[in-house]
């Protein structure tokens, strides 16, 4: 059985097993430039750069992290981390959780 951690900001309630809690959260840098103004309104692009807490690969231990940061760790060779997958979403349209993890 492998340990599942949770570097998302929020908890993840996978349909079927225990919720799981934030331990952290990984991030990618980010760098913004400001490339125009339309009707008064900045318009910057952003790009994403290097990971920021993500931990070592570690054994029997998978990552569930956002879809940016595991867009990253796929470029740098990590098979460890997940994304929420498929949603369940409540009668408002809410995501109160997910019925798998994914890979990118």
């Amino acid at each position: 059985m492998k340990t599942i951690v949770n570097l998302t900001p929020h908890e993840i309630n996978i349909e079927g097993h225990p919720v799981i809690p934030s331990s952290g959260i990984a991030r990618c840098t980010e760098v913004s430039i400001l490339v125009d103004n339309i009707n008064g309104i900045d318009i910057f692009e952003k790009s994403f750069g290097e990971l920021v807490d993500l931990p070592a690969p570690q054994k029997d231990t998978i990552f569930v992290v956002s879809i940016i940061a595991a867009n990253a760790a796929k470029k740098a060779g990590r098979a460890d981390c997940f994304v929420p997958g498929e949603q369940i979403r409540d009668e408002s349209g809410r995501i109160i959780g997910c019925k798998n993890l994914a890979r990118v």
